[in-house]
């Protein structure tokens, strides 16, 4: 039906149209950026980076929501969204008023009226009960559905209140209070009880129901007042029922009163989805990052500045601006308003700590904003003591005059400037035994500029020729930027090498034969996390040359081009893995293969986008050999 609705859309507009069948872009929760219906040419710019991608969580649409109408009697009433009809049943037993109830932390967002049961007993029970059905049916073995609702029970006598859900062909369910307890079980029996809390007279609840349907066995938990907000309950006051639900589309609530007694439980803000942040969404910001809550704790070694990335998601509001609001070292920090990105205003050093306290455990105070409403954190960060250090870049120009024997020395005499460029530091860490890492003091664009030259293999001009195990820490692609001069590569990860890891940088402007960008040699095992690799050009593989093994993760290569010969950003003979990776605007010029990959190894694609590549064979990619794989 989804893909008839776009080709009738195509064929009465005249226009390219284009679905998804994912209800997000989430990975965690199953869903991707593809749009897998599709009519005509779609040429769409991709607005989210691959980290907001790979990073977002929300979904599309609840699959029905009810806040409750105002005034009249339940049954008749039709609010909300993902209902076939309007409640049935009820008579003037369930009332409709103003004034929406919330959970207990006032997070969840409410809007309309509320439910209350309006019952009493003499010498019989009373009882009262609307259902509404759903637009499509829920319950399919393998699947699992959410539930949410706001309750206020009243528990002045032998009461019970709550939402069945099932239908009469097969077992109902029912979750709410009952004579005291929070339960949840098979419609008609005492349920199992939430163990740890009561409900109290009067006082809210937020209910939230998880349903795992399996054949025959379908599994319901109860969650009793977690935080709205989260990707998953954090509520420990929980009781878990197996019963048979099948398939079903009923929605009821239902409540009774017996033994002279009254009943004016209030029921409001029916929620029914696919994920808990669908049913327990938040009206202000939730800080989530590093296990979310008031306060978090974060390690990082000495000589770096990058500490973490606040992260926060918020219901109602797709923007949010992050400051720091205060903490004894908040001086020391600064945070990026749009990202979220926490750092040290200078690389903090172990021995000599200026925090507060003096132990190297510096406090600061985030905040999440949406302008109305916050979510604050307390961070203590603790910078650890790194034995033969990280070294640390800190100038953009390409000077070459310290003592770059080692590491050790080159730190004790960086030359006339008093800094470390960015080739001295590798030549350093080429001669120092072992794994060396190198990090960056400033952000900026390194262009290998003033010492060009081709064809030296010792790193004192050219392309930058890396000989020992190496790690590069960049503080991100937007601020650590690598170019090249055009006539010689940026990188030669020459034999020798072992095993090199880069994340977080951009490297561009490369040129020659070979990899544009870089060329990895046999034998040295590379792996890219978070790199961006444009506008290189090589006359074999624009970007990389790979002779090695090479994993790249969360990365783009774009706009590279291979002048008259194979593969626009990539020439494997060895080893390549791709994962998350975007490949886009590259091009193998003249007749030739490969506009993004030209494979003669082994290759192992896993959720690449590739798109607008060129070659007169194989576009985005040409594979030969065997083994290869593409997700």
């Amino acid at each position: 039906v989804g893909q008839q609705l776009v080709r009738d859309l195509a064929l009465l507009t005249g226009a390219d149209v284009a679905a998804s069948t994912d209800l997000t872009g989430a990975a965690a929760q199953g869903g991707n950026w593809t749009l897998e219906a599709r009519t005509g040419l779609i040429e769409a710019a991709m607005l989210p980076s691959m980290q907001a991608q790979t990073q977002w969580q929300a979904t599309l649409a609840l699959l029905a929501n009810e806040p409750m109408g105002t005034s009249g009697n339940l049954g008749g009433s039709g609010g909300g969204t993902g209902w076939a009809g309007n409640w049935v049943g009820g008579g003037s037993s369930i009332r409709l008023s103003s004034g929406s109830v919330s959970d207990p932390s006032g997070l969840l967002p409410v809007s309309g009226g509320k439910a209350q049961f309006q019952l009493a007993s003499l010498l019989f029970p009373s009882s009262a009960t609307a259902a509404r059905d759903l637009g499509g049916t829920i319950g399919a073995d393998g699947t699992t559905t959410w539930i949410s609702f706001v309750i206020q029970p009243d528990t002045s006598g032998i009461n019970y209140a709550g939402i069945e859900f099932g239908s009469n062909s097969a077992t109902v369910g029912f979750a709410g209070f009952n004579n005291g307890k929070f339960v949840i079980g098979e419609a008609g029996t005492a349920g199992n009880a939430v163990a740890g809390t009561s409900p109290v007279n009067g006082q809210n609840a937020l209910l939230v129901l998880k349903l795992e349907h399996a054949a025959g066995n379908d599994t319901l938990t109860l969650y009793v007042n977690p935080t709205p907000g989260l990707n998953a309950p954090d509520s420990a006051l929980t009781a878990s029922a197996s019963i048979d639900l099948g398939s079903f589309r009923r929605i009821a609530i239902t409540g009774s009163t017996v033994l002279i007694g009254s009943n004016t439980s209030v029921i409001d803000e029916i929620r029914v989805g696919q994920t808990y942040a669908d049913v327990a969404p938040t009206a202000a910001p939730v800080i989530t990052s590093n296990g979310g809550g008031a306060t978090a704790s974060v390690s990082i070694a000495e000589n770096t500045t990058h500490v973490t990335t606040v992260t926060a998601i918020d219901y109602d509001t797709a923007s949010l601006t992050y400051s720091i609001a205060g903490g004894a070292d908040a001086a020391l920090f600064r945070i990026d308003a749009g990202t979220g990105v926490l750092r040290f205003q200078n690389a903090p050093d172990f021995e000599t700590p200026l925090d507060a306290g003096a132990n190297n455990i510096y406090d600061v105070i985030v905040r999440a904003s949406d302008g109305t409403r916050s979510d604050t954190q307390a961070i203590a960060v603790t910078v650890t003591d790194v034995s033969n250090g990280p070294i640390v870049v800190s100038t953009t120009a390409d000077v070459y005059d310290g003592n770059v024997g080692s590491i050790e020395l080159l730190i004790a005499n960086p030359g006339a400037d008093g800094l470390i460029s960015l080739r001295e530091a590798i030549t350093a860490a080429n001669n120092t035994p072992g794994t060396d890492t190198i990090v960056f003091g400033v952000d900026g664009t390194f262009t290998l500029s003033s010492i060009a030259g081709t064809g030296d293999d010792n790193n004192d001009k050219g392309d930058l020729d890396v000989k020992g195990s190496l790690v590069i820490v960049g503080n991100g692609s937007g601020n650590t930027i690598i170019g090249g001069f055009g006539t010689d590569r940026v990188f030669d990860l020459r034999s020798g090498a072992g095993t090199v890891v880069m994340s977080g940088l951009t490297i561009q402007g490369g040129g020659g034969v070979d990899g544009g960008a870089m060329r990895i040699h046999a034998s040295v095992t590379v792996t890219l996390t978070d790199v961006v690799i444009r506008n290189n050009n090589g006359n074999d593989g624009g970007a990389i040359y790979n002779e090695g093994s090479l994993t790249i993760t969360r990365g783009s290569l774009s706009g590279n081009t291979a002048v008259n010969n194979d593969g626009g950003a990539i020439v494997n003979t060895g080893t390549l893995v791709l994962n998350q990776v975007e490949l886009a605007n590259n091009r193998a010029t003249g007749s030739n293969k490969g506009g993004a990959i030209y494979n003669k190894g082994t290759a192992n694609l896993t959720d690449v986008w590739a798109h607008d590549n060129s070659a007169e064979e194989g576009g985005a990619l040409w594979m030969s050999g065997s083994g290869n794989t593409v997700t």
